[in-house]
C-alpha cells in the first residue's frame, strides 16, 4: 500500500489519543524517528504535518494493541516493528539478512493471506514472532523455544487488528485489500 496517512489517521487506526502518538514520537519509539532510518515525512516544524507510511501506521497500531494488553511501550514497539517492517516466508529478509522462516509468504505490515488462516503477533520477554495458525488456535509450547520459556506470553491477532484498522479508516473491504497485497504472489 503506497498511501500515506496523517497523524490523525494513525491515532484513529491505532485507537489511541493523538497525545499518545505525539508522546511516542517524542520518545523515539516509532520507526522513522531514529538516526539513519527512513524518516516519516513532514513534522518537526510548524505547518509541516507528518505523513506516515502503511508500515508505520501498522507498527503503531500493533504497538497500541500490545500496550493495551499489558506490554510496556518500549517492548510493544519492538515487537510491532518486527511485524510491520519485515516479511516472512521464503526469501524474506530483515534488513539485509535473510530470515530462516519456513512460513508462507507474508508481506510487511499485512497479516498472512486470509486463505491460510489467522495471523498472530506473539511477544514474551524482549522477544517476538509472527505466527500463522490455520485453525485459529495457538500452542505456546510451539511458539516459544525451550531456552526462552517464559511465564507469560502476550498474543495479539493481527488478522483482527488489520480488519479493524481497515474499517476505522474506511479503506475498503479487508479481504479485497489482502487479495490486492498478495496479487501475483505465491503465498501458499
Amino acid at each position: 500500500m503506497n498511501e500515506t496517512f496523517s497523524a490523525a489517521d494513525v491515532a484513529i487506526a491505532a485507537n489511541i489519543p493523538p497525545e499518545t502518538l505525539q508522546n511516542w514520537i517524542k520518545r523515539g519509539l516509532i520507526v522513522g524517528q531514529g538516526e539513519g532510518e527512513a524518516k516519516i515525512a513532514g513534522g518537526g516544524s510548524r505547518g509541516k504535518r507528518r505523513q506516515f507510511s502503511w508500515e508505520s501506521l501498522m507498527a503503531i497500531a500493533a504497538a497500541a494493541a500490545l500496550v493495551g494488553v499489558g506490554l510496556s511501550p518500549i517492548t510493544a514497539h519492538k515487537a510491532a516493528n518486527r511485524f510491520a517492517m519485515r516479511s516472512d516466508g521464503p526469501g524474506a529478509t530483515w534488513g539485509d539478512e535473510p530470515t530462516k522462516n519456513a512460513a508462507p509468504l507474508r508481506a510487511p505490515a499485512f497479516p498472512f493471506h486470509h486463505d491460510l488462516g489467522e495471523t498472530y503477533l506473539c511477544a514474551w520477554g524482549d522477544k517476538s514472532t509472527v505466527i500463522l495458525s490455520a485453525d485459529g488456535t495457538i500452542n505456546p509450547r510451539t511458539i516459544v523455544p525451550a531456552k526462552d520459556r517464559a511465564v507469560g506470553l502476550t498474543v495479539v491477532s493481527m488478522s483482527e487488528l488489520f480488519m479493524q484498522i481497515v474499517a476505522r479508516l474506511e479503506l475498503g473491504h479487508p479481504i479485497e485489500l489482502l487479495d490486492a497485497a498478495y496479487a501475483g504472489q505465491e503465498y501458499a
